[in-house]
Order: structure tokens, then sequence, then C-alpha cells
């Protein structure tokens, strides 16, 4: 298995901010307001991708390489939540793994893709929102949050299967989130799974 994971992002209001893993800068990338939600089906053809912050660079977190297996990450946001988007491109598609359809269960055999969230904006601890190609979700919330979605509150994804891999797009609430009262800033992960 190799887990991967894109550089750090800190979200702020209007930019973000990418940063290493292991603190250094890279350049900054504007934060995209999103017109219209997308819709959650999977499906990359909403015009709030084609606005949407980009981000490819992913590698693999043990050897600090590239990631073999191109992967791209979309981030925008509006008055109601942060929303990411996954291309989880695969040249052998036949060999991705999706079996767990249980939320909140052990989706890490599955391919995987997460999104990270810090709310205080520490980069130790975060929230991890994770979808397998079957649109299995599971969550860790920062903070002891208990696992019951009707004290902790919801949120939406969902995949696809493409003739190049797989896509998936998440829709995390603001409500969910436990950031500071009056902080204006975030930091933001993305990561993906292959188990083979």
């Amino acid at each position: 298995r190799f887990p991967v994971a894109l550089t750090g992002l800190s979200l702020s209001a209007g930019r973000c901010v990418a940063q290493t893993v292991d603190g250094g800068r890279r350049p900054t990338v504007a934060a995209v307001r999103a017109e219209q939600p997308p819709e959650l089906d999977g499906e990359l053809s909403d015009a709030c991708w084609q606005s949407a912050s980009k981000f490819a660079d992913f590698t693999l977190m043990q050897l600090r390489q590239p990631l073999p297996l191109a992967t791209e990450a979309y981030v925008c946001y509006d008055q109601r939540a942060v929303y990411a988007a996954f291309y989880a491109h695969d040249p052998e598609p036949g060999k991705i793994r999706a079996q767990e359809t249980k939320r909140d269960g052990d989706v890490y055999e599955d391919d995987l893709v997460e999104l990270l969230i810090d709310e205080k904006h520490e980069f130790r601890s975060y929230s991890y929102f994770m979808v397998n190609p079957l649109g299995t979700q599971a969550e860790r919330i920062s903070g002891g949050t208990a696992y019951n979605i009707t004290w902790k509150g919801d949120w939406k994804a969902a995949a696809k299967r493409v003739h190049d891999g797989w896509t998936a797009e998440l829709a995390i609430p603001w409500e969910l989130l436990r950031y500071p009262k009056g902080a204006t800033a975030f930091g933001l992960m993305f990561a993906r799974r292959v188990p083979r």
C-alpha cells in the first residue's frame, strides 16, 4: 500500500497558501468562492470545478517522490460548505479496490481519497473525510466528536468510476467544522490511498 498526500494548504479569506508537509513554503493560490455549488454525483463537469483551485503535485509520503498515478484535487467554497473534488487517474482501472459499503466501515483496504481539515490551523490535528470509489463515506472528526450523525452533523460525498480511474466530490458544511471563534484561516491536506 502506498498512501500519498498533497502538500498542506492554508485556506484563508481570499487566498490559499500552499505549504509543504515539512514546513517549506509554496506559491500562493487563490481560494475560489463557488457561484453555484456542485451537484454531488461524482461528475466533475460542474462549473465550480472549472474555476476552483486545482492541485496536482501529490507525492509519496514516505519517499517524498512524485506519485506515479496522476491525481488532481480541487477546492472551492460558498456560505454553506467547503467543496472538494478528486480525479484519481489509474492506467489499470480494473485493479481499483472498492468493497466497503458500510458508512464508517473499514475503507482502508479500498482505494480512497481524503480531505483533511485543520480547523485550528496548526497542522497537527485534522478532521478526516474519506470516500472510496463506491461513494462509501468515513470520517474522523477532531475533538472527540461522537460518531452518531444526529449529534455531530453530516456531510455528503459521491464517487464515480471513469474509463481511466475514478472521481469523487465532497461537501463539508461549515457547521460541522470546529474552528475557533473569529478564525480566518484553516489548514487543508488532500490524500489518496492506493492499496495495491
